[in-house]
């Protein structure tokens, strides 16, 4: 995004790959060897490795390190940036912390953690992201609820710069085909316990009380998977519930377009990528009060209802109401006033001009 826009751009990256997947076959492709190459024109080093505590402190510590120890050495290949641009506060921003400190670049770093929105973070991951915040030249998050929480722990205002929705890729059906009679409910997910599809079978089987041909389609995978193709069988909507798997953005879009209504039920959203993408096809979509969606639907762009409000989502499941080519077509065009690649690339160059020119002012 921002390389369309005429910046150049270097990603540094260490994999954090977990020991589940330890193989002798994957130690032969990941032995923490460091790679350098230009992919889709951007110069980029990785270093394959393991984290065998990803997920705790002292593996985000060590992965931070490990980050800010191949950044130095893109700095030595390729040359002093002129800013970094590091994704949340743990553990990418104090990867950035630690580089800024060493060569004296200003860096921002954009929120997007789950765990800072939902306060799961420990006393000593609170103390580090604040020292993250508070040492950046300037803090975003993806939307303003999050916003809210990383001001309260930091002090700090963020502003609000949302993902980018690729608007070009998820447009309308090219055929403008009409809606399927029978409802056809669709979700893109991890299939973990925040997304909560649980909650939605449980919904679309009392839908299908009133609407027997209706369809629900799952696009996603995850640990809840089995749990989930019980939980279908059990109240008996298994016939019309289809587990799709992982699947890339093509079969996501094709998906979206045989569609009538894009449904997420997520306990928790900092934003909501999928709901945006939804949306920039025409979709309706139900959405639950998660933290993302409400800023994503304002303006009547969809239903909202309450995360444990079962009721209210059925109620909403029961009545879809297809849209006119008209109506299709205005939802696709806010989204991609509000969240295409070159509107939120305009927001960052704003932002990083900013931190460079301030860096530059006697303190």
């Amino acid at each position: 995004m921002l390389k369309r826009a005429g910046w150049e751009v270097g990603v540094a990256y260490v994999e954090p790959r977990s020991l589940r997947d330890l193989r002798i076959s994957n130690l032969r492709t990941s032995h923490f060897q460091r790679s350098a190459q230009v992919e889709d024109g951007i110069p980029t080093a990785r270093v394959h490795g393991w984290n065998p505590a990803a997920q705790t402190f002292a593996g985000g510590w060590f992965w931070a390190r490990m980050s800010a120890r191949n950044a130095a050495r893109y700095i030595r290949e390729h040359g002093r940036p002129e800013i970094i641009h590091a994704h949340n506060a743990l553990w990418g921003g104090e990867a950035a912390r630690l580089v800024s400190a060493r060569h004296s670049i200003p860096f921002v770093v954009t929120e997007h953690h789950s765990h800072v929105l939902s306060g799961e973070m420990t006393p000593r991951e609170t103390r580090t992201a604040k020292r993250v915040w508070t040492a950046a030249n300037d803090v975003s998050s993806i939307s303003a609820s999050l916003a809210q929480v990383v001001a309260s722990l930091s002090g700090r205002k963020p502003k609000v710069i949302p993902n980018p929705v690729d608007t070009e890729f998820f447009t309308l059906p090219p055929d403008n085909r009409p809606n399927p009679q029978a409802p056809r409910f669709v979700t893109v997910a991890n299939l973990n316990r925040n997304k909560r599809v649980d909650f939605l079978i449980s919904a679309f089987a009392a839908v299908l009380k009133m609407i027997p041909d209706a369809k629900l389609e799952i696009l996603g995978d995850g640990p809840e998977k089995t749990t989930l193709v019980e939980v279908s069988e059990e109240n008996g909507s298994s016939l019309n519930v289809e587990f799709r798997g992982a699947h890339d953005r093509a079969e996501v879009r094709s998906a979206l377009w045989r569609s009538t209504c894009f449904v997420s039920t997520s306990r928790r959203e900092t934003f909501g990528i999928a709901i945006a993408e939804a949306l920039a096809t025409g979709l309706p979509v139900i959405a639950t009060r998660s933290g993302g969606p409400e800023e994503i639907l304002r303006d009547g762009l969809g239903i909202l209802v309450d995360v444990d409000d079962r009721d209210g989502l059925i109620s909403a499941m029961s009545c879809p109401q297809p849209l006119t080519a008209v109506e299709r077509a205005g939802r696709r065009e806010k989204i991609v006033e509000r969240y295409s690649p070159g509107m939120v690339a305009r927001q960052y160059i704003e932002m990083f001009e900013r931190a460079i020119e301030t860096s530059k002012s006697p303190a």
